[in-house]
């Protein structure tokens, strides 16, 4: 069963949303996995990058990776506002049991390494 995450909705019909399936092309096209895909809109990435870089600091509202308008800030910046929480953040994790730090960079990183792609 396929679930393509839409903002605030999951379907399971990939011809739902054609955004989504011009998003997979476009990923298949550079070589990218897409069996069993699960597509996450930037809200959605935007959403776990916040909770994984939420600490006390920055009023446990984690780091954005959108601007304004709601395109992707260019990575100098999302790395730079990651790296200043980041002490703090294995601080966090190390206190409570945690394992955010890790989490975050699986996330960034992506099982096929995407994250650049969307910079």
């Amino acid at each position: 069963m396929r679930h393509i995450y839409m903002v605030g909705k999951v379907c399971d019909k990939p011809e739902s949303n054609n955004l989504t399936e011009e998003a997979k092309k476009e990923l298949e096209e550079l070589g990218e996995d897409t069996s069993d895909y699960v597509v996450a809109t930037k809200a959605k990435k935007q959403q776990i990058i916040k909770d994984y870089t939420a600490v006390a600091s920055n009023g446990g509202k984690g780091v954005d990776i959108l601007d304004a308008n709601g395109n992707y800030k260019n990575m100098f910046e999302i790395m730079n506002e990651i790296g200043s929480i980041y002490a703090e953040l294995q601080a966090e994790d190390k206190k409570y049991g945690e394992n955010r730090s890790m989490a975050l960079i699986e996330e960034l990183a992506g099982s096929n390494h995407s994250f650049s792609r969307i910079m």
